[in-house]
């Protein structure tokens, strides 16, 4: 980023891009890592290069998550979380927790290494940010004049494989040869803005801490948190 970038999005001092001077003790600050909050003041989080030393535009977007993070923790309820989830308007369940049969949506109660608390949040809020492999949409256009949809599974030079939701997931290998174009989506199927449909901000945390608990929990904390939400399948 460019100095002014750095000045528009972080409002630092002239573009400077440095928060914390970096120091033998603010290294170790960086390396441990500085509170979000303050001692005494309850529902007060901080966000920004100033909680981060080195600054930089990614550290200070990086702060924002885990700031939503930090309060999805305190203040977020999971089992209000499952009420949202699993709410038809809202319809996080449809591809993300279909009891059984194809499922749209990746597995929430799958841990993954880089799914951190962090990247959930900005999943939810940005899902085409970083679409998980194995389910960026593309277009492909076989040698016969085939236009087929799906998600990409695989590509190499022999072969493309596809996995079709018109066809309950199936997958479709297809020779690369046989392939004339293949488009990637820039955008995940999930639809952008899907939290407008929850009631505040409040909400917004519930979601997230029930999110974070079935992702720890597994299916077994996915169905006691059903249960307790009194959700029927």
């Amino acid at each position: 980023a460019t100095p002014l970038s750095y000045e528009r999005y972080t409002g630092n001092w002239q573009g400077s891009t440095c928060g914390w001077l970096l120091t033998d003790k603010t290294m170790m600050m960086m390396i441990q890592g500085i509170s979000q909050t303050l001692p005494g003041l309850g529902n007060f989080f901080l966000a920004g290069q100033w909680v981060q030393p080195g600054g930089s535009v990614p550290v200070a977007a990086m702060s924002g998550l885990e700031t939503l993070v930090a309060d999805a923790l305190a203040g977020g309820d999971a089992v209000r979380g499952a009420k949202w989830f699993f709410n038809e308007k809202v319809a996080c369940a449809t591809c993300h927790a279909v009891p059984y049969g194809y499922q749209l949506g990746p597995q929430l109660t799958e841990q993954r290494p880089e799914a951190t608390r962090a990247y959930l949040v900005e999943s939810i809020l940005k899902p085409s940010a970083k679409i998980r492999e194995g389910y960026q949409s593309v277009n492909v256009l076989t040698g016969d004049g085939q236009l087929l949809s799906g998600f990409l599974v695989s590509q190499n030079d022999q072969r493309v494989v596809l996995s079709l939701p018109t066809d309950k997931g199936k997958q479709r290998v297809l020779a690369a040869d046989d392939v004339d174009e293949l488009i990637e989506q820039p955008t995940s199927t999930m639809p952008l803005g899907l939290v407008t449909q929850l009631k505040d901000r409040g909400a917004f945390l519930d979601l997230v801490r029930f999110v974070f608990a079935v992702n720890d929990g597994g299916r077994t904390e996915l169905n006691r948190l059903k249960k307790a939400a009194g959700v029927q399948d």
